[in-house]
């Protein structure tokens, strides 16, 4: 049943991605629409599979690396929604969109069988280790799509491009740094509360906080790298072209700490919880 929800988000995904890049290219008001309601019922469709998932395991479903990419997909989705209803930004929605069907196609997958969890893995605070981690990967994700908006609006812009051409339809890049900023500020906070609480779980369950498994030391390696972001920003004001080159690169570690999952399938992490 939850497959064949997600066959049908993956489809709905795809009619919201074709709307939104439409919007793009023509700036039609009905294709924004019609993308804000194919996305919505994607969501719908796609939480629907993941309530499924924990009703089916009294557990977040995001212990092995399809499942927790569907879950990411999802909180994309999610993210980007509340964005655009809180700042009407449907032209982003080419940028997002593309990147949560990618994501999660994997889920449509043939499904991984199912691996019994050590019982203090089932409670505390894993399920908030889970959906904050993922959370802040969502964010990240996001933000990565605003810096890549940014950083075509302004090669546009240096090139003296016409106003009438495509990338002349994104939001400034005043507006669009300060969203990438705010987006990695709370994909920030959100990821340090997922180490720490990841810490703690680790600790009561293995008996030790930290264990340098590939996808640990990735991830702090992501928390480093954003916290340089904000950083510089703050004390270099470093902006635009730099902060989203590096956001972009932040995404892309913190896609590879989860990755790590499939990379290191028998450690703790991957899947022998041991």
């Amino acid at each position: 049943m939850s497959h064949a929800l997600l066959g049908l988000a993956a489809l709905a995904y795809c009619a919201a991605g074709v709307a939104y890049l439409w919007y793009l290219i023509r700036a039609d008001p009905p294709a924004a629409r019609l993308g804000f309601w194919g996305l919505a019922a994607g969501l719908v469709l796609h939480g629907t599979a993941i309530a499924l998932k924990i009703a089916g395991h009294d557990f977040v479903p995001a212990i092995n690396v399809r499942e927790g990419l569907s879950l990411l997909a999802w909180l994309m989705g999610c993210t980007y929604l509340i964005l655009d209803q809180k700042l009407r930004l449907p032209i982003l929605g080419a940028f997002v969109l593309p990147l949560v069907l990618l994501i999660a196609l994997p889920a449509l997958a043939v499904p991984i069988p199912d691996r019994p969890l050590p019982r203090a893995l089932g409670a505390g605070l894993l399920p908030f280790h889970i959906l904050t981690a993922f959370l802040g990967y969502a964010l990240f994700a996001v933000a990565s799509g605003v810096g890549s908006c940014y950083l075509l609006q302004e090669r546009e812009l240096k090139g003296k491009a016409h106003l009438s051409t495509l990338w002349s339809k994104l939001p400034s890049l005043e507006v669009l740094d300060h969203l990438g900023n705010r987006l990695v500020l709370w994909g920030f906070a959100l990821f340090t509360f997922a180490i720490v609480t990841g810490a703690l779980v680790a600790k009561g369950t293995w008996g030790s906080v930290w264990s340098w498994e590939p996808n640990e030391a990735l991830a702090l390696a992501t928390w480093v790298l954003f916290a340089g972001v904000i950083q510089a920003r703050q004390i270099f004001g470093w902006q635009g072209r730099r902060a989203a080159v590096l956001t972009m690169l932040g995404f892309l570690l913190a896609m590879g700490s989860f990755l790590g999952l499939s990379l290191c399938p028998v450690d703790r992490h991957g899947g022998s919880f041991q």
